[in-house]
């Protein structure tokens, strides 16, 4: 049923060629010239995700660094202030 509707596309295909290929060969270009405009448009966005991305878990990475010795240092001091009031033998 439908191979006989693709013979007609392809001959139609092969007499265009024949009749305007610089036209078709156009079109081609700006069909590829859209396509990879649209690409690149695509990977811009993701480059700029990814980047962010990046830059979030850096900054999460510094803030656990420093997130253990902060919290040592806080249990040091409160352990302090609670030995103060502590009688010593």
């Amino acid at each position: 049923m439908w191979q006989g509707r693709l013979l007609h596309y392809a001959v139609f295909t092969k007499a265009s060629e024949e009749f305007a290929p610089h036209y078709l060969a156009e079109i081609r270009h700006d069909m590829r010239q859209t396509t990879l405009a649209q690409m690149e448009s695509k990977l811009t966005v993701e480059l700029i995700k990814l980047r962010g991305q990046t830059e979030t878990f850096h900054r999460a990475k510094a803030f656990d660094a420093l997130t253990r010795p902060l919290v040592e240092q806080s249990l040091s001091n409160i352990n302090e202030a609670i030995m103060e009031d502590y009688p010593q033998r």
